[in-house]
């Protein structure tokens, strides 16, 4: 089978694009693998920076002794280590992005291109990915369903903030427009609506499996300390053994995790891709700009 069949710009169906999705993951494994572990990692480090605050110096609380307190505190720091995790992960999305549209399109490109490409991306990237999160936890706490509405038809803002070059606002209307009124209005597997939430769930759902599997040594490691010895305070919380066991457990979760953060990021793109060639005649596009660059005095 050829390179031009597998990832070749045509219309899929579903089953074909989470097909394509783990083609192109294997394709690139070792880079999107580094940088999902990049990402994991540093995300880990903030998130133990937040327990960090939270727990020690003068200002540490006890959940047990004042709840209400520790509550207040929690979701003070929560937000500060949302944008932070939000900008990592913008970050290292710029990398796969880019490299997934690169093997789309026969444009290979490697980690240092792509990143040194794009990098101005990502506070457009960061504020989109911000903007939409809020939309839709907003609407989960108004009986679910509007969050879900919400978090299918944005699923492509961030995306198309890199891949368009969008500011946030205008990458959100755009997302909506390509879920919404591209495609069948049916139910069926044509509907745009459908294919996300059928790729989202199956992403999901894998990536629920890999973290329960990166979880298992810290898992067993916590089951172990506290048949033996119970709590003990940590300078990031209770612990069932010291920080010299839990920080190496907390840094190999991450690099398992890491190794497959891909697949949660690659689907977007490959879908995006999808909808501007069924609906928008992008493979068309794509073909008279390779026709005019290999022309001669061609732009």
């Amino acid at each position: 089978m050829s390179r031009e069949s597998v990832f070749a710009l045509k219309p899929r169906g579903i089953g074909e694009l989470l097909d394509l999705t783990f083609r192109i993951f294997r394709h690139r494994f070792a880079l999107f693998a580094t940088v999902g572990v990049l990402i994991a990692g540093m995300g880990n480090v903030a998130g133990l920076g937040m327990q960090l605050f939270l727990y020690s110096g003068d200002s540490a609380l006890d959940p047990n002794a004042d709840p209400f307190r520790f509550m207040i505190a929690f979701y003070s720091v929560l937000p500060v280590f949302m944008v932070v995790y939000l900008l990592i992960y913008s970050t290292g999305a710029v990398v796969m992005f880019s490299v997934v549209r690169g093997v789309i399109t026969g444009h290979e490109t490697g980690w240092k291109e792509a990143l040194t490409a794009g990098w101005r991306r990502v506070p457009s990237m960061l504020f989109t990915a911000i903007l939409s999160w809020i939309v839709i936890v907003f609407g989960m706490f108004l009986c679910l369903l509007p969050g879900l509405v919400a978090a299918i038809l944005f699923a492509l803002a961030v995306p198309v903030a890199f891949l368009e070059s969008r500011s946030p606002f205008s990458a959100l209307g755009r997302s909506v427009e390509l879920i919404r009124s591209r495609g069948p209005r049916g139910l069926g597997s044509g509907n745009n609506s459908v294919r996300v939430l059928v790729i989202g769930l199956v992403t999901l759902v894998v990536w629920y499996a890999l973290n329960v599997f990166a979880s298992i040594p810290q898992a067993a490691a916590m089951y172990i300390g506290m048949s033996s010895q119970g709590l003990e305070m940590t300078p990031i919380g209770p612990s069932p053994l010291p920080m010299v066991w839990m920080l190496p457990l907390h840094l190999l979760g991450a690099i398992v995790q890491g190794l497959f953060i891909g697949i949660t990021l690659i689907p977007w793109a490959v879908l995006y891709f999808d909808i501007r060639v069924r609906h928008e005649g992008l493979d068309m596009e794509e073909k008279i700009y390779n026709l005019r660059s290999q022309a001669p005095g061609g732009d």
